[in-house]
């Protein structure tokens, strides 16, 4: 106990002379302003981006659960348009990529959801680059391993290590399942699987079997 207490007064910059001990402040700061930063481009990203399907185009929505058009049936008529108008929050893109029959729509929502909020770009470069710096002033070699200094084992090699072994002892269960996928999928006609046939073809196979 004594000596979990005096680390967390180490990690908390005590050590530090005064010099450092302004810099650090600094530093922790700053990564508190770049986190609100890099929530708040997430939400408005997620908030404002929308994907409008007109009555015409009903047949897109197949496979859909009821809720779910529902629901986009709702926010285009907030927006008095008829139709529908689905978005990237979890509930809608769940949704689309795990029962749309439409590939395209999947692709055209995972896409958008996986580029969105490209301005955090360099919020990331600059968070990377101070956790380096955060992570030397206290005295270690990188962020890793000031990071895992209060877990249990201490250890970042430990932690790569599990997750190495963890990979490696999964990977043949995976193949399996990958391979079940991509046999499902050329059913439809396609012979290489993406990011967004992942789930729905995941969901295709239980549905057939249970």
């Amino acid at each position: 106990v004594v000596n979990q207490a005096l680390l967390q007064f180490k990690l908390y910059g005590a050590a530090l002379n005064e010099v450092q001990q302004q810099r650090y402040n600094q530093i922790t700061q700053r990564l508190r302003d770049l986190a609100d930063q890099y929530s708040k481009n997430l939400n408005n990203d997620i908030n404002n981006w929308q994907y409008y399907i007109p009555l015409k185009d009903e047949k897109r929505l197949a496979g859909l659960p009821e809720y779910t058009k529902n629901n986009a049936a709702a926010k285009a008529r907030a927006m008095y348009k008829n139709g529908w108008v689905l978005t990237i929050d979890n509930p809608c893109l769940t949704a689309i990529e795990t029962y749309a029959i439409d590939r395209k729509l999947r692709a055209d929502l995972y896409m958008a959801f996986v580029t969105e909020a490209n301005n955090n770009t360099p919020i990331v470069a600059e968070i990377l680059q101070l956790r380096g710096e955060l992570a030397k002033i206290l005295g270690y070699a990188n962020y890793a391993e000031y990071a895992t200094s209060d877990r249990q084992p201490p250890s970042a090699l430990t932690a790569l290590n599990f997750l190495q072994d963890l990979a490696e002892k999964i990977k043949p269960s995976a193949t399996q399942q990958m391979a079940k996928l991509q046999e499902s999928a050329k059913r439809d006609g396609i012979d290489t699987l993406k990011p967004w046939d992942i789930a729905y073809y995941a969901q295709a196979i239980k549905d057939n079997l249970y």
